[in-house]
């Protein structure tokens, strides 16, 4: 191919078309693995609508290459250079510039010109980047860079980027591997993408809600990401919202782009097809031939998305979209031009024609728009059971009439919130649903569902049979969470069958301290569906990351790419960092986990994420140098509170865990006693749980501390040996070696530690700690721990000593009280005395003729606390959740009556049954609270219980727990209940 030779070679060569634009954007990995194939083929082809961060993609590329020591030249293509004579002008500046700057040559005037100088330029890699190629779109010019690719050295590679795939015969370039693609479903942001680009590009971090309704409403398009962005900068989080809430009606900034952009400049014909169309949710030949009256729409179809129109098609190009930005632009054009009237008449011609052609959550969205609630109705009645079994994203659309209730609506949305882990409001909306349907064969089916759902609230007992109809996986799980995990998991078994119930047996065998096993099982449910494979991935990459094998970046890419299909944002953003091994990331979205889930509507995911919170604190602590705010004090409160949780649950294999990281984190706080008591309990419970693998870790937290490990033992290396070796790297997978501990060393005298924190407990039985450690009060005299007792109760308010003369001492006179008195206070102040110099200021304080007890930060006291929580409950100040968060902890702290070991003592008798009315009032409280909130069944069921431990004849609290268990369809245990609460009557009389 040959032109003219020019006057001047170099005239009309603008510099900056052939200067690479500065690197901006978010850097993705997922892409820049996708075009490093380009360095094994001559070319990459990146092709995408306007706004799909092509240019963006390719700076990066040209970043990477020239900190690699690569050449990097840059043209972008401009309409008025179609010429085969132009390009070459161009590519021979930009190329000459970057490997040749001070070399001068002849102008190119063929493609082999081209060719030649290449072969003799090209000494290191380098990167030809041409951007916009589209505006060459059938010209010759566009013939010359084909031919061009043919020609290329080995050191010099092809990057493109385009809104339209080239004019070339691509079948070849394809076969022959000389062509690498990115095509716009590649470009698309995925979810994590839009988390990360708001996170650490924009520095404007989103919630999880708000990433998937953006992700969602822009389907990624990163040029809707920016506008969105600019729109909300430097604004609050209710700003946020609204111009969020605002994107599907066209604002400004996106009419503006996509009219200049995308719409600008196309035929007539084009134009009107696409807006005509726009009423459709799904286009092929026959809906558009059918709504237009006329033939003529494939061909149509087919050149829109060759011009890479915003279409797309998830079915291998049976169906077509629109990109919802752009459709409900066209549809807004199509309302300007005929009316608001007219429009609705298209739309409900459109809504049959999709109900006809089987489309009927696109028909439902297109009655919606047409207003026709009429034609809604009926096609739920019709279709409504084959509509809840496909995807839900029909319900956006619905109005909140409908969705109230419909029963088919209301299936619909219970099944939505049990995959998106929101239990309780599921029940609610099941029984609504059995309600609207009651007397259909729905209302069984509701009832089927919502009692396996109810199950997992109940504590799980030994001999609890399954609910009836739960699928054999959840069976099997809830069984293997309680006990023998090993067995449920089966791993001794084949791995065959249903890839559901693989990656249930996967997720026990992983509990049971097995990630080996778990791994094999997780990769064989990987052929599930989607949702199932999504899960089964993390869960793989999980199980490596457990015994420390490495995850390859296209594994990487293929989970997140997986956890597409989940429902739940935070998951996905999880998914991503536990696949990257980010303990950060993982930390920061983990403490997002409660909002997602609270403990009200799914206690297990609640439980689940404490547990995974105290973990990834200690991993985060065991892992870097400066751990920054995390704190093993941290994984401590989350790690305990997982064990209570998963102990009401009746989760025993999931509480020894709770229990055996517990003792690893207090083994980092050298807190010895504590974590050997812990670590004692943690196999205890693992072993009563058959679940070997927490035993296991708990035996290695022992070894660390060896054998009669104390106060003052020291512990090996820094950060109690990392953690115990990451918690014996999360799960140990074998026997755990004994530990060879570092000789002691002999401490020498000097001043004590500064923290003395003291906490003291008077209800159940009396007992003091300092630092965590138990204090021996008898090497004291009676009298003196009598003294510490009544200070105790009396919550830091002073006695006077006559008052406590009177009540130690009753029968002896005012003077040989008072010297008793005085000995025993000696006394108490001997045992004292190395607690008041931890902490630099006394205990037990004399005001004139009274002694109290001298309360501060560091001096906990379970009945000041009591006393505390239920006056938060009572201030009527907080919300009725905050209320019931407030009596169920002052509940935890009531362990029995006050002091019992005083006896029948005249000045302990009164404010011992003083608070143990308070306690019993507030548990009555916390029932009806519980009830009006719609707490689940077990949070019901233990708050009753704790309230019938505090005073068993309340009739009330029978009546409610009996009620509870009936709801949940726990028939046996009600009747047990029954004949407990006739024998209570029985002893009343009654």
């Amino acid at each position: 191919m040959t032109g003219e030779r020019p006057e001047s070679p170099r005239a009309g060569i603008v510099p900056a078309k052939t200067r690479a634009p500065a690197q901006t954007g978010l850097e993705r990995p997922r892409l820049m693995g996708r075009l490093a194939e380009l360095w094994t083929h001559p070319a990459a082809l990146t092709i995408g609508p306007a706004g799909y961060g092509k240019t963006t993609l390719l700076t990066h590329m040209a970043a990477t290459t020239r900190a690699a020591g690569g050449a990097v030249a840059w043209y972008q293509a401009s309409t008025s250079e179609s010429s085969a004579a132009d390009l070459l002008r161009h590519l021979e500046h930009t190329l000459r510039s970057a490997l040749r700057p001070d070399q001068p040559g002849a102008p190119w005037l063929t493609v082999e010109d081209a060719a030649e100088q290449l072969e003799s330029w090209a000494d290191r890699r380098t990167l030809l980047v041409i951007d916009d190629l589209h505006v060459l779109s059938g010209t010759a010019a566009e013939g010359a860079l084909e031919q061009l690719i043919g020609y290329l050295p080995e050191n010099v590679h092809l990057l493109v980027a385009s809104r339209v795939v080239p004019g070339w015969n691509m079948s070849r370039l394809r076969i022959s591997a000389m062509v690498v693609e990115i095509n716009a479903e590649d470009l698309r942001f995925r979810l994590w993408e839009v988390d990360r680009l708001f996170r650490e590009h924009y520095g404007q971090p989103l919630a999880p809600e708000e990433c998937a309704e953006l992700e969602r409403r822009t389907e990624g398009w990163a040029g809707g990401l920016a506008l969105f962005h600019l729109a909300t900068r430097e604004r609050t989080s209710a700003d946020r919202h609204r111009v969020l809430a605002r994107l599907a009606d066209r604002p400004r900034q996106l009419r503006e782009y996509l009219t200049h952009n995308v719409l600008a400049g196309l035929p007539d014909d084009l134009h009107e097809f696409m807006v005509r169309t726009s009423v459709l949710g799904c286009l092929n030949g026959p809906l558009c031939d059918g709504l237009l009256d006329r033939p003529g729409g494939e061909a149509m179809i087919q050149e829109i998305e060759r011009r890479q129109l915003f279409l797309t098609s998830t079915d291998d190009g049976e169906t077509w979209r629109f990109h919802e930005v752009l459709r409900s632009l066209l549809e807004s054009v199509l309302v300007e031009r005929i009316g608001e009237a007219a429009a609705r008449v298209e739309r409900g011609r459109a809504g049959h024609l999709l109900e006809a052609a089987g489309a009927w959550p696109e028909a439902l969205h297109a009655y919606c728009r047409a207003e026709d609630w009429d034609a809604v109705r009926k096609l739920l009645v019709d279709r409504g059971g084959e509509m809840v079994e496909g995807e839900l994203g029909w319900l956006d659309v619905l109005p909140a009439a409908l969705s109230a209730q419909d029963p088919w609506v209301l299936l619909a949305l219970a099944r939505r919130h049990v995959a998106t882990g929101r239990w309780q409001s599921a029940i609610e909306h099941y029984k609504a649903a059995e309600l609207a349907s009651f007397g259909h064969v729905l209302a069984a089916r509701c009832q089927r569902e919502r009692l396996v759902l109810t199950g997992w609230f109940i504590p799980h007992e030994d001999t609890a049979p399954a609910a009836a109809g739960a699928p054999i996986w959840a069976s099997r799980l809830r069984r293997g969470l309680h006990r023998e995990p090993l067995t449920a998991a089966g791993t001794d078994q084949p791995i065959t069958g249903d890839p559901a119930d693989l990656l249930a047996r996967a997720a026990l065998a992983l509990v049971a301290g097995r990630p080996d096993a778990a791994g094999h099982l997780f990769d064989a449910a990987t052929r599930g569906t989607e949702v199932v494979s999504a899960f089964a991935r993390v869960g793989a990459a999980t199980a490596r990351w457990c015994t420390g094998a490495p995850t390859e970046v296209e594994e990487s890419s293929l989970v997140v790419e997986a956890l597409r299909s989940v429902p739940v944002p935070l998951v996905v953003a999880l998914g991503d960092a536990v696949v990257r091994r980010d303990l950060n990331a993982v930390t920061a979205l983990l403490s997002e986990a409660e909002k997602v889930w609270p403990r009200a509507e799914n206690p297990w995911l609640y439980a689940t994420a404490q547990l995974a919170i105290g973990l990834a604190n200690l991993a985060r602590l065991a892992s870097e140098d400066d751990p920054g705010p995390f704190s093993s004090d941290v994984s401590m409160h989350h790690l305990r509170h997982a064990a209570e949780c998963f102990e009401i649950l009746g989760a025993e294999v999931m509480r020894s865990w709770a229990l055996a990281f517990l003792s690893a984190a207090l083994a980092l706080q050298e807190e010895s006693e504590a974590a050997d008591s812990v670590a004692r309990l943690a196999i205890q419970v693992s072993r009563g749980a058959a679940s070997p693998g927490a035993a296991r870790l708990a035996g290695q937290v022992l070894d660390r501390l060896g054998p009669g490990a104390g106060a003052d033992d020291d512990l090996p290396s820094s950060r109690a040996d990392q953690v115990v070796d990451l918690a014996a790297r999360l799960w140990s997978t074998g026997v755990p070696r004994r530990v060879e501990r570092k000789p002691e060393v002999k401490r020498e005298p000097g001043p004590g530690p500064t923290s003395g924190v003291v906490e003291m407990h008077c209800f159940g039985r009396f007992e003091m700690a300092v630092d965590g450690v138990q204090s021996d009060l008898g090497t004291v005299r009676p009298k003196s721990r009598s003294l510490l007792r009544w200070l105790a109760m009396e919550e830091g308010r002073p006695v006077h000593r006559e008052t406590i003369t009177a009540g130690l001492w009753p029968n002896d006179d005012l003077t040989a009280a008072t010297r008793k008195l005085h000995v025993a206070v000696t006394s108490l102040r001997q045992l004292l005395g190395g607690i008041e110099a931890k902490r630099g200021a006394p205990l037990v304080v004399r005001e004139g003729q009274s002694y109290r007890l001298g309360l501060a930060s560091d001096v906990n006291v379970d009945v000041v606390d009591f006393t505390r929580l239920m006056a938060e409950a009572d201030s009527g100040r907080s919300s009725l959740g905050s209320a019931a968060d407030a009596i169920e902890e002052a509940l935890h702290l009531y362990a029995g009556d006050l002091l019992p070991e005083e006896g029948p003592a005249d000045w302990v008798v009164e404010p011992r049954e003083r608070l143990r009315l308070r306690a019993a009032e507030g548990a009555a409280r916390l029932v009806d609270v519980l009830t009006e909130i719609g707490a689940p069944p077990a949070r019901l069921i233990t708050a009753c219980e704790r309230g019938l431990r505090i005073d068993r004849y309340s009739d009330a609290l029978w009546k409610r727990m009996i009620c509870v268990h009936e709801s949940c369809g726990d028939v046996a245990k009600a009747a047990r209940l029954r004949a407990q609460y006739a024998s209570v009557l029985a002893e009343l009389g009654v």
